[in-house]
């Protein structure tokens, strides 16, 4: 795998992954403490129609990306997000299907977990789950998108994970910026709220994706979990986590452009979450060693004629450690079994 298709692999992964962290909530009672403002922004993706944009930067990277989110009676939610920089993409989620149009020369990528959630789905809305790993804390108050924000800190306890810097709009509850910030808290990555528009409906037309052209592939898959191929039998285990990251997940998966099932783990302590793929090394593009674009580590390594690959939104250290935690029972010619 050349060195170019290695950053485009990450560079994907990290451009859809956070580029739809904008969040809004109903009219709210202001909340006093940063617990208060993770639980009210929380509600905001099961109850406020929005039309947007956002910019998204990472390392010397900008893009920017139009989004419709839109949600019914029963607190479901759909969301279409194009780029309006760089590549067209386009993707279009609910609660069960995502579905992207997409450079064909993406199309083998999109099964990354990270491109599936937002970073604003991912903001618990429970910070007594997070105190152990991370201390949080009010900071100052800012304008955003030309509205007032309030600024909330979630700071590592360790350089296992990053910390976070996140500013919520004061009348409403939105998430209008967010930054990630390296153990020696450099900003690596940026998203902002350019502008917004709350809405009473969203149309139908506004959430239909355009027609792939050539050159385009249009690939839908489902976001249900359950609609995989659950398993608790596994020849694959995590014997060494870091500290507050446990197994979420260990199931094989179908992925498309993949001969066979392949083996998915996920580990999360919370709120940053690292992925690990385990299928044979004849079925995969090797990665050896260490990647990075943004705030996105990856580790690769082989065990076993297999390739494990672990990436997530945690510093390089981690996604190491958690690729070299992975061990087999025993050799399998199988990445499932």
């Amino acid at each position: 795998m050349t060195q170019i298709n290695k950053h485009r692999v990450l560079a994907y992964l990290i451009s859809l992954a956070l580029l739809s962290g904008a969040a809004l909530a109903p009219a709210y009672a202001q909340p006093q403490t940063p617990a208060q403002w993770l639980e009210w922004s929380g509600q905001a993706r099961e109850q406020t129609n929005f039309v947007g944009s956002l910019l998204y930067q990472h390392g010397d990277s900008l893009e920017t990306v139009k989004i419709w989110h839109a949600v019914d009676s029963a607190g479901g939610v759909r969301e279409r997000l194009q780029s309006l920089s760089g590549p067209h993409r386009e993707i279009l989620r609910d609660d069960q299907v995502i579905t992207c149009v997409l450079p064909s020369s993406d199309s083998r990528f999109i099964h990354s977990r990270q491109l599936r959630t937002p970073l604003s789905a991912r903001i618990p809305t429970d910070m007594s789950a997070l105190e152990p790993y991370y201390r949080s804390a009010l900071g100052e108050q800012d304008r955003v998108a030309g509205r007032l924000a309030q600024q909330v800190t979630l700071t590592p306890e360790d350089a296992m994970r990053y910390g976070y810097t996140l500013w919520f709009d004061v009348e409403s509850g939105v998430l209008l910026r967010a930054e990630v910030l390296s153990p020696n808290a450099k900003v690596i990555e940026r998203l902002m709220m350019l502008d917004l528009e709350i809405r009473e409906q969203i149309s139908e037309a506004e959430l239909t994706l355009t027609q792939p052209q050539a050159g385009f592939t249009r690939v839908t898959m489902p976001l249900d979990e359950a609609a995989q191929t659950p398993t608790t039998d596994s020849n694959w285990t995590l014997d060494a986590a870091p500290a507050g990251f446990r197994l979420h997940m260990n199931e094989l998966q179908e992925i498309s452009g993949r001969p066979q099932p392949v083996r998915h783990l996920m580990v999360s302590d919370g709120l940053a979450s690292v992925s690990v793929y385990i299928e044979p090394v004849a079925a995969s593009e090797q990665i050896e060693g260490p990647l990075q674009m943004g705030a996105m580590s990856a580790f690769g390594r082989s065990v076993d004629d297999h390739q494990i690959i672990a990436v997530g939104e945690v510093p390089a250290g981690t996604v190491e450690r958690i690729a070299n935690a992975v061990t087999p029972f025993h050799s399998s010619n199988n990445a499932g079994h």
